[in-house]
C-alpha cells in the first residue's frame, strides 16, 4: 500500500520517482529480471501509479537513459576526451578514474548498453546520443589523434566493467593512467599492418571430442549469440543438436549451469589459440603490431557472435555469484599467465589491457566500424612506454 506522503506528489515527481526505481531495480537484478513490479516496489508504488505513465518497463528505461544516464555519460565521455586535447594530465588521469571507480548510475548505463543488443526497442534510443557524441569527436583527419580518442573511450568504457573484480579491487591505477595520457596525446607513426586474420574467432569452439556433446554445447552459444542469455531456449537448443532435455538435465542442475559450461568450454579452447595467434604475429611483427591486430579484430563485424557471448557473461557476472566466480576465476588465470617470469605481476597494467579488451567488446555493441581506425599510433607510443619492441618494418 502506498504511503499518504507519495499519493500526494504530483504527476511529475510520481515520475521521476519510477524513473529512480528502475535505476534501483536495473542496478540490483539487471536487466533481464527488472519487471514492472520490481521497479514499483524498488520505490513503495503499485503498478496503478507506473501505467499511467510507461506503457512497460521498456518504456521507462529508455526515458531513464534520456532523461538521466544518457546525458550523464555522454558529458563524462566529453570531459574525458576534452581533457585529453586540452594536454590536461591531471585532468585526463581525473576524468579516466571517475570511471575506473564507477558509480551505480553508470554501471545501470553499461547494463542497458548491453542489453540494447538483444532488444531492439532499447537500441533505438540508448546509446544513440552518446554514439553521435563520438562519432563527432572520433572524426579527424589525422588517423594518429583520433585512434587515440576512440582507444581513450574504449579503456574507460572497459575499467569500468571489470571494477567490480575480485583482482581489480584497491588496485593503484594512477601510473597506468598517466601512461594512457602521454601514449593517447602523443601518437607515434603510423604502421602498415598485414592481412592476417583471427580465424579462431570465427566459430564456436568446445573441448568436447564426442561429436554429439560438441553440438550440444555449440547450439548453446550460438542461442546466446542470437537472442541473449535471457531468451535463449534449452528446448531449442535440444532440439537444434538432436538430443532430449533429459540429457541436458543429466548434466546441468539448470539453465545458467548449462551457460556456465558453454563459456568455460568456449573460453578454455579459444585460449591457447589467442595466445598463439597473438604471439605469432609479436614474433613477426613486434608487440605493438600484434596488439594492434588483436584488437582490430576483436573489433570485426564476422566475430560479434563470440563477442555478445563474452558480454552476457560480463553482465551475468554482475547479479550472479556463480558466473562472478567463473570470470573472475577465468581472468585471475589470464593473470597469472600475463605475469608469467615476474615475481609480482603487474595487476594495474593487466587491468588497462583487460580495459582494451572488454571496451572494444562494449563499444562496437552499439557503435560500428571501430576496427577501422588506426591503433598503431596510440599503441606504439604506449607500448614504448613500456619498453616493448616496435618493429621498424612496417612503416
Amino acid at each position: 500500500m502506498q504511503s499518504n506522503s507519495l499519493v500526494a506528489l504530483k504527476p511529475r515527481e510520481l515520475r521521476d520517482l519510477l524513473l529512480d526505481g528502475a535505476r534501483d531495480a536495473i542496478a540490483s537484478f539487471g536487466w533481464d529480471r527488472t519487471s514492472v513490479s520490481k521497479i514499483c516496489g524498488a520505490v513503495g508504488l503499485t503498478s496503478g501509479a507506473f501505467y499511467p505513465r510507461f506503457t512497460d518497463r521498456v518504456d521507462a528505461a529508455t526515458v531513464l537513459w534520456s532523461k538521466r544516464l544518457g546525458p550523464m555519460v555522454t558529458a563524462q565521455v566529453t570531459d574525458l576526451l576534452d581533457q585529453l586535447e586540452k594536454g590536461d594530465q591531471d585532468g585526463f588521469v581525473r576524468a579516466m578514474a571517475r570511471f575506473a571507480e564507477g558509480s551505480s548510475d553508470l554501471d545501470v548505463a553499461v547494463e542497458l548498453l548491453l542489453a540494447a543488443q538483444y532488444d531492439e526497442r532499447l537500441a533505438q534510443v540508448v546509446g544513440r546520443d552518446l554514439e553521435q557524441t563520438l562519432r563527432s569527436r572520433f572524426a579527424d583527419e589525422n588517423s594518429g589523434i583520433a585512434a587515440s580518442r576512440v582507444l581513450c573511450v574504449i579503456v574507460a568504457f572497459g575499467l569500468t566493467m571489470s571494477r567490480h573484480r575480485t583482482w581489480a579491487k584497491d588496485l593503484d591505477l594512477e601510473p597506468e593512467l598517466h601512461r594512457y595520457f602521454e601514449g593517447l596525446s602523443q601518437p607515434g607513426p603510423v604502421l602498415s599492418l598485414p592481412a592476417l586474420r583471427a580465424e579462431y574467432l570465427l566459430h564456436p569452439a568446445t573441448l568436447s571430442q564426442d561429436p554429439l556433446l560438441s553440438a550440444f554445447y555449440q547450439n548453446g552459444y550460438r542461442a546466446v549469440s542470437d537472442v541473449g542469455y535471457a531468451k535463449a531456449s534449452l528446448k531449442d537448443i535440444c532440439n537444434s543438436a538432436g538430443i532430449t532435455t533429459g540429457f541436458l538435465f543429466a548434466r546441468h542442475e539448470g539453465k545458467l549451469d548449462f551457460f556456465l559450461e558453454v563459456v568455460r568450454q568456449g573460453w578454455k579452447a579459444n585460449f591457447d589459440k589467442g595466445l598463439a595467434f597473438a604471439h605469432d604475429v609479436a614474433t613477426n611483427y613486434g608487440e605493438v603490431i600484434a596488439e594492434a591486430v588483436v584488437l582490430r579484430e576483436f573489433a570485426q563485424p564476422e566475430y560479434r557472435g563470440q563477442v555478445r557471448v563474452n558480454l552476457e557473461i560480463q553482465r551475468l557476472a554482475r547479479f550472479s555469484g556463480e558466473a562472478s566466480t567463473l570470470v573472475n576465476s577465468e581472468e585471475l588465470r589470464l593473470l597469472e599467465q600475463f605475469g608469467q617470469g615476474q615475481q609480482t605481476p603487474d595487476t594495474s597494467y593487466f587491468a588497462t589491457e583487460m580495459a582494451v579488451g572488454n571496451g572494444v567488446f562494449l563499444l562496437t555493441s552499439f557503435m560500428e566500424g571501430i576496427e577501422t581506425f588506426d591503433f598503431v599510433a596510440p599503441l606504439s607510443t604506449l607500448l614504448k612506454l613500456r619498453g616493448l619492441r616496435v618493429s621498424e618494418e612496417h612503416r
